[in-house]
């Protein structure tokens, strides 16, 4: 053999051993990488504590509500069973606001581009109320947190109502709209989703009714956005804290009544809670112990429980957090809600 071919025969055993170490390589990583899936898989990170930054918490501002029935309560879910929830969810910081030299200019500025262009009168050191220049109307709103409600007189001027209001898909936008040009939607609210109802004027009473013909005026209901993919409920869970009532006139002069009960959430500042079980929800609201937000045509006798989820609760009034509950639906429009926060962490 010469020294030729010897060389030879080393490159070619040389390179056959590189590409063994390479495939070798190559597979062993995969294979560490899908074990490694498979291992953490079978035994996953352990979840964090929850951080309890904010130490105890407020109870949960739910309206009084006296003389409802007794219910007794039947799970009649899709499966018969309640839903598994996480074992932690947030809580997050709502900042409050405060007066400063140029609040009660702003406020000024915020009622006339809502028609309101009237020198305001002071109800207390933080209200001041706006009457319309050419409408049975008034606007009251509080310097510190912008929040208003708008109220009209329909015994005094009837003419919005002899015009047939706008259509739902007309309707959202236009109110979306008006409270965007007056610098007071949120985009939490602009995002959310947004409800109509139709309605009409008997003897001074807004009654509901099923068609645009039948209707003098349509209520559109502006909800918050979700937090952390949950949605946001209302102390009624029908009707937004930030709503319009709008007639067929045109311009600014066709919001009859309204409310911007809207107070900002900080979805960077948040803490982590532990969180109830479906079931001691259950039990809390067997005992009595979960606000009723809507009995609906349930007068008495038993309630058959179809959905349970959790979600936000949006009081419309000042808090110090923005805190999830326990939602529990049934039959006829019945709802009912129980704080999600595990009780420990609740102040006394």
């Amino acid at each position: 053999m010469t020294k030729l071919t010897r060389v030879a025969m080393i490159t070619r055993t040389a390179i056959r051993f590189s590409w063994i170490l390479v495939l070798l390589i190559i597979f062993g990583r995969a294979f560490i990488g899908i074990g490694g899936q498979v291992y953490r898989s079978l035994r996953p990170d352990p979840t964090p504590k929850p951080t309890v930054a904010f130490g105890k918490l407020p109870s949960l501002p739910f309206p009084a509500v006296e003389g409802l029935p007794q219910f007794e309560y039947k799970l009649d879910t899709v499966d018969s069973e309640l839903p598994k929830f996480p074992d932690q969810g947030k809580v997050f910081f709502m900042p409050k606001s405060t007066i400063t030299l140029y609040s009660l200019e702003r406020s000024r500025i915020t009622a006339n581009l809502l028609g309101f262009n009237t020198d305001p009168f002071r109800v207390s050191q933080t209200v001041y109320r706006f009457s319309h220049p050419s409408l049975p109307s008034q606007l009251e709103i509080n310097i510190a947190t912008k929040i208003f409600s708008i109220s009209y007189d329909l015994e005094g001027f009837l003419s919005p109502l002899e015009n047939r209001p706008p259509a739902p898909e007309v309707a959202i936008p236009r109110a979306k709209a008006i409270l965007a040009s007056a610098n007071v939607l949120a985009d939490d609210i602009s995002r959310g989703d947004a409800t109509h109802e139709l309605l009409r004027v008997e003897e001074k009473n807004l009654i509901p009714v099923v068609s645009l013909s039948e209707a003098n005026l349509i209520k559109v209901n502006l909800f918050r956005e979700p937090y952390d993919s949950l949605p946001s409920l209302t102390p009624f869970p029908n009707q937004a804290n930030v709503w319009l009532i709008l007639s067929g006139s045109g311009g600014r002069d066709q919001v009859l009544a309204g409310e911007n009960l809207y107070f900002p959430v900080d979805k960077e500042k948040f803490a982590t809670y532990s969180l109830k079980s479906s079931a001691n929800a259950f039990e809390e609201l067997k005992n009595n112990q979960a606000y009723i937000a809507s009995i609906g045509q349930n007068l008495e006798g038993s309630v058959s429980i179809r959905k349970v989820y959790l979600a936000y609760y949006d009081a419309g009034f000042p808090t110090d957090f923005y805190q999830p509950v326990i939602v529990f639906e049934g039959d006829k429009n019945f709802m009912a809600y129980v704080p999600a926060v595990s009780r420990e962490y609740y102040g006394e």
